[in-house]
């Protein structure tokens, strides 16, 4: 349907504008492109419906400059459904408030598959259900951000896949970045890389996947960054440079119910002046695999060490006494490698290591399970030498069953019932033992 122009009766065209307006492609015209370019009648808050079985070429770069929402729809049902696909770059600039939805965008050869090409102050941008793809080079990225005179802005993506080196290249001072059931299939670069003129953004993800990946996470130049991880798992880790996740100075990290895998160097490493909270988290490989160099809490995780290259699942050089580990289980597999490394005002009680050296810093807690290394059992379900492999649950025989305090965790990592049994103590680590009572902990070396 197309709009009435302003050469008709005023009032009647402006009564028009003051509501949004529907067009088809293919339908109402030939290509997005073609109701993009119509700047008379296609308008701000405007809502073009891109038939599913369409495809379109841009030939380089499609520049969107007012606020129209495109979705991909299913024709016969007049209902949203993903499938338009495109090929090249959409540049979207004077975003106020604006919604992808459905799209497929594959850059090639162009380098970035959406490009913030200027946004007004708190802007939002909503990317649902959309497949981004980028061009093999090493920047290219799904929503490159990466002007630093752009004003704060929010960027909702929120059940997308992405195959592409960086899924947010930021330059962007005071962005939030917010991912929902996202998965990530192939990640040569970063999952979100904040540059030098990015600080003070925020980056929330829940229910992201990642698999098979060649660096990084997170990757926070600035410092001075937000960080929230939640219900997520990254898989099949490379780390080829420093950690998966690297906080600098000013930043804060808060990780829970997290699964991180692989990695030849650090998972996570928040540097000193960064401050970091864990609860309920796996992490299986990496050189040092949680460096803590600033504050830290640590509550019901489990961290493992079974990799080449080994070195200690905690290390806190820098922290004080408003640092606390508790509840949480070591377990380094490697000759000459350690459990913990900890500073001695690091609080740290009611938890398990296992490793040649248990300890190359620290005190030791009270009602903390000290494992002969190649002798005790961790009563693990299997444990195996590769980091993407092995159960780390607990069986009923673990010395970790019911052996933690209450810390007012109710859930473990997977959702299941903590304590279980209700009323009983806690396990440690982030998988409760759901099957049984458990060992009393006074059968093991308890110190």
């Amino acid at each position: 349907m197309k709009r009435l122009t302003m050469s008709l009766f005023v009032l009647c065209a402006l009564a028009l504008t003051a509501n949004a307006t529907d067009f088809t492609v293919p339908g109402d015209y030939a290509t997005l492109a073609a109701a993009i370019a119509d700047g008379t009648n296609v308008l701000a808050n405007d809502l073009i419906k891109v038939r599913s079985d369409h495809t379109e070429n841009f030939g380089g770069t499609l520049t969107i400059g007012r606020d129209v929402n495109i979705c991909s729809y299913n024709s016969a049902f007049d209902a949203k459904e993903p499938g338009a696909s495109f090929t090249g770059r959409m540049t979207l600039s004077n975003i106020t408030d604006r919604t992808l939805e459905g799209l497929t965008i594959d850059s090639d050869p162009e380098r970035n598959a959406l490009q913030n090409g200027g946004n007004n102050d708190s802007a939002v941008l909503n990317i649902i259900n959309c497949s981004l793809k980028g061009e093999d080079a090493w920047a290219a990225a799904a929503f490159s951000d990466a002007n630093p005179g752009n004003p704060p802005m929010t960027v909702n993506l929120t059940g997308c896949t992405f195959d592409v080196n960086f899924v947010v290249f930021n330059n962007c001072p005071d962005h939030v970045y917010n991912f929902t059931d996202c998965d990530v299939t192939y990640l040569a670069g970063q999952a979100v890389y904040i540059g030098g003129g990015g600080a003070g953004c925020t980056v929330n993800m829940d229910g992201v996947t990642t698999v098979d990946n060649g660096n990084k996470i997170i990757q926070d130049d600035p410092g001075n960054t937000t960080a929230t991880i939640t219900n997520s798992a990254f898989t099949g880790t490379q780390g080829l440079v420093s950690a998966m996740i690297h906080m600098k100075a000013g930043s804060s990290l808060t990780m829970d119910s997290v699964t991180m895998t692989g990695g030849f160097w650090n998972l996570v490493t928040c540097l000193a002046g960064s401050t970091l909270d864990m609860t309920n988290c796996y992490l299986n490989g990496g050189d040092i695999v949680v460096s803590a160099q600033g504050e830290v809490t640590m509550e019901h995780c489990t961290i493992v060490q079974v990799v080449d290259n080994p070195n200690v699942c905690l290390y806190t050089p820098n922290a004080t006494a408003l640092s606390s580990v508790t509840n949480c289980i070591f377990y380094n597999s490697k000759a000459g490698a350690q459990a913990t490394n900890l500073t001695a005002d690091v609080v740290a009680d009611y938890n398990m290591r296992y490793a040649e050296t248990l300890r190359g810093g620290g005190v030791v807690g009270a009602h903390d399970i000290d494992l002969a290394f190649g002798v005790d059992d961790p009563g693990f379900v299997a444990v195996a030498a590769s980091a993407d492999a092995g159960d780390y649950h607990l069986t009923a025989l673990s010395p970790a069953c019911n052996a933690g305090t209450d810390l007012g965790v109710l859930v473990d990592i997977e959702g299941s019932t903590r304590p279980m049994p209700v009323g009983s103590a806690p396990d440690l680590g982030a998988f409760e033992e759901q099957t049984a009572a458990g060992t009393a902990v006074s059968d093991w070396a308890l110190y």
